[in-house]
């Protein structure tokens, strides 16, 4: 591979993995929140759990995401 394509792979796996840690820690975020507010009795506690295993999934993909662009990264060198 030439070194100008290994520097603009490199900088893409960049700005994606930055990408999906932003996603991350949105999604965390979101999460805190919604345990936060759990024993309020003006929200639906039924849909706060859904919301809250949605956020979860979100962090899972996210994870998985991250890890997956790790992974290109350590091939592509």
């Amino acid at each position: 591979m030439k070194k100008t394509t290994i520097l603009k792979t490199t900088t893409i796996l960049r700005k994606t993995a930055t990408f999906w840690m932003q996603q991350l820690r949105f999604a965390q975020a979101n999460l805190d929140y919604l345990k936060y507010s759990t024993g309020r009795t003006n929200i639906d506690q039924k849909r706060l759990r859904t919301l809250m295993r949605t956020q979860k999934s979100q962090m899972e993909q996210c994870e998985l995401a991250i890890h997956a662009e790790d992974l290109k990264g350590r091939a592509a060198r």
